[in-house]
């Protein structure tokens, strides 16, 4: 199902919460939304294209989807005057950090649909003072002010709130035949052993998943075979038993036993898995992720998480 609107809270920063009206009894002051504006909106994009050169029209070139703006209008509703001002002082107080926050929105009951979570920076909010005959009115006894709330989601996706991890067996097999260009390009030396795990991406988009690859292992390599793209390292990096490599898809970081930055050990010219508009787990579809290594130990093995996402 779709991501829910109305017919879910939203919960900023695990700290304000601003819903769709239900049948709920609330304690005021609340926030109730009365639409949103771009919910199940495209993310901006730009027409990349070039004026042809001796006829009419143009050519068109390759772009990619940035962010998406959603605009949230609502109500305070209190029952006195000093509920409505103080709920709108707390939206302010909210939301006047320049810092990205996260979202979290959760339908009325399951039937309505999964859990996500969206990140986002807030560009504006305005609260006119002005008196208002809203919906709630019969409960506020006409104490509300009309709110509208802005925010820049620069990573357009919603996210499942229900993470997925998979881990691979920690014995090693031969590696068979039709391994992408980053296996098999200058593979003399390596291990004919490697490790593998099944990865079902069940997301409408394609995830950013956070791959660790633990030791023991020399000179690792890394790839998704159904994309046919990975990624290699240089002969120094060493990963003793116990310790590992975290390779962070979506803010495309490599971490050593997460803490020690080591993006200088990945060989680029033979890493094709972070080019432009590569996936990183393709939406849909079981994939096979295979991690091997020049020296291989028992107890190498790789693990998989992320978490489903949609437009």
């Amino acid at each position: 199902m779709s991501v829910p609107g109305l017919d879910a809270t939203h919960v900023w920063n695990s700290a304000i919460t601003l819903q769709g009206d239900s049948d709920a009894i609330l304690t005021p002051p609340y926030y109730l939304i009365r639409k949103i504006d771009g919910w199940r909106s495209l993310p901006d994009t730009e027409d990349s294209a070039e004026i042809a050169q001796g006829r009419s029209g143009e050519i068109d070139r390759a772009t990619q989807r940035a962010g998406k703006t959603v605009v949230y209008q609502g109500v305070c509703v209190g029952r006195t005057p000093l509920q409505m001002h103080s709920g709108i002082d707390a939206l302010l107080e909210a939301f006047q950090d320049t810092a990205p926050g996260e979202m979290t929105v959760s339908p009325f009951t399951a039937s309505f649909g999964s859990s996500y979570f969206y990140r986002a920076r807030a560009l504006a909010f305005v609260s006119d003072d002005e008196w208002i005959a809203g919906p709630s009115h019969t409960r506020s006894g006409g104490w509300e002010r009309a709110f509208v709330l802005s925010l820049k989601m620069h990573d357009p996706h919603f996210y499942s709130t229900t993470a997925v991890s998979a881990t691979s067996g920690t014995v090693p097999a031969a590696t068979p035949s039709g391994m992408p260009w980053a296996w098999t390009n200058n593979s003399t030396g390596y291990s004919a052993n490697s490790f593998f795990v099944d990865v079902t991406d069940t997301g409408k988009a394609n995830a950013e998943p956070v791959i660790d690859i633990y030791g023991p292992v020399t000179q690792p390599r890394v790839v998704n075979e159904l994309a046919k793209v990975g990624l290699r390292f240089t002969p120094t990096l060493v990963i003793p038993s116990g310790n590992f490599l975290r390779l962070d898809f979506r803010r495309r970081t490599i971490l050593y036993n997460n803490k020690f930055e080591s993006d200088q050990t990945r060989v680029q010219e033979s890493s094709d898995w972070w080019d432009d508009g590569v996936p990183g787990l393709v939406r849909g579809a079981t994939q096979r992720i295979r991690f091997g290594g020049k020296v291989t130990g028992p107890g190498m093995r790789v693990v998989v998480n992320y978490n489903p996402r949609r437009l």
